[in-house]
Formats: C-alpha cells, sequence, structure tokens
C-alpha cells in the first residue's frame, strides 16, 4: 500500500513545443502586418490620393486583410496561452509572489489605462522566476533585477504603437499625395519598430521555455 503521506510532486505544464508555434505564428504576423500596411494600403492611399476609382478596396482586398488580421489574433492568443502555462511554471519554480494575479495574464492587454504596464510586469515576473540564477525561495520578484531583453521588447512595443498611430492620422480624412508621404514615413518607422519588439519577444519566449525546460527541483504551491 502506499504510504498517504506521500504526495506526487508538482509537474511543470509543457511549453516547448507550443513555444515553436508561438514563434512562428510571431513571425507569419509580422508578415501579416507588412502586407496589410504596404502590399495594398500604400497603394489603396495612392490611387485614391490620385483620384483613381480603384482606390475602393476590391474582394481580394478585403480577402487579404481578414486573412493577416486571423493571423495576428492567433499569433495573440498562442501567446497567451503559451503566458499562462509559463506563468504557472514559474510559480512552482519560485516562492516569491508575482506583483499580479493571473487573471491580469490575459486582462492587462485589454484593460485601458494598466495596460500600459501591467503586461510588462507579467512578463518581466516570469522571466525573473523563471530564471535559473533567481533563488527558488526568493520572496519578493521586485527585488531581484530585471532584463533588458524585457524592458527593450515593451518600449519598442510602446514606440510602435504609437508610430502606428501617427501614421493612421495621415489616412483618414482628407487623403493628399503630400499625407501619403507622411502616412509612408510613420509606417516605415512602425514597421521596422515592430519588427524589433518581434525579434524580442522570440528571444524572450525562447530563453523561458529553455530554463523552464531544463530539469530542476519543482516547489509546491
Amino acid at each position: 500500500m502506499a504510504d498517504p503521506r506521500s504526495v506526487a510532486a508538482p509537474r511543470l505544464s509543457r511549453v516547448a513545443g507550443l513555444h515553436l508555434a508561438v514563434i512562428a505564428m510571431i513571425a507569419l504576423s509580422w508578415s501579416g502586418y507588412l502586407v496589410m500596411t504596404w502590399f495594398y494600403g500604400y497603394r489603396h492611399l495612392m490611387l485614391t490620393a490620385a483620384g483613381a476609382a480603384h482606390g475602393v478596396r476590391g474582394r481580394w482586398e478585403v480577402a487579404v486583410n481578414l486573412t493577416c488580421t486571423v493571423i495576428l489574433l492567433a499569433a495573440g492568443l498562442l501567446f497567451l496561452v503559451w503566458l499562462w502555462k509559463s506563468r504557472r511554471n514559474a510559480e512552482l519554480l519560485c516562492t516569491a509572489p508575482h506583483r499580479r494575479r493571473r487573471g491580469w495574464i490575459i486582462g492587462s492587454w485589454f484593460c485601458p489605462i494598466v495596460n500600459l504596464w501591467f503586461p510588462y510586469q507579467v512578463v518581466s515576473d516570469v522571466w525573473k522566476a523563471s530564471d535559473p540564477r533567481t533563488s527558488p525561495y526568493s520572496r519578493d520578484l521586485s527585488a531581484v533585477p530585471g532584463s533588458w531583453l524585457v524592458r527593450m521588447w515593451w518600449i519598442l512595443l510602446f514606440a510602435a504603437a504609437v508610430a502606428e498611430d501617427r501614421a493612421d492620422r495621415f489616412a483618414h480624412g482628407q487623403i493628399t499625395i503630400d499625407g501619403v508621404r507622411r502616412w509612408a514615413n510613420w509606417s516605415i518607422l512602425a514597421t521596422l519598430v515592430w519588427l524589433g519588439a518581434s525579434v524580442m519577444i522570440i528571444l524572450i519566449v525562447r530563453r523561458i521555455t529553455a530554463w523552464q525546460s531544463t530539469p530542476r527541483p519543482v516547489r509546491g504551491r
């Protein structure tokens, strides 16, 4: 008969494999953003500014836009699934409480105002708790040094959103050739910064997954 006092050690959720799907979808979503912005977004604005009838989007353009949007949503959903599993693993690897409850893993991205820093804190704490250099008996993750990689990702993400918002201002209202040029300048900046943010989050996903996939003692919760 098994000893009733024995308790099975908690097991980490498997994130290896899932992280490959996340990385692939992030890369694909950036490609989709590139297509939406430059393949027909720029063409649409130029034709509209020139007064061409083809400035109105056709069915195939709408189909491309819809496909790219679905890819973006799928990438976001997969990332949140990965982040949820990684957060659970991080709680088992380190006893220190995270600054935000699990519900904020998803809610932090959609709640106004707090979405300016809550998502960063969620990812940062998962990084810190997963890092093998962090003591599994740490009491305060805020006292653990953060990662420049996570900080750079959040800065680039915020900067890309600002650049895209500036570009969108020239894509609405009366469209002129000069306005299209300004839109193009801001869109080039947004595209490059989105690329940088995508590379940063891919590196973060890979690093956290590698840490959590390496055998090490697991703390129960």
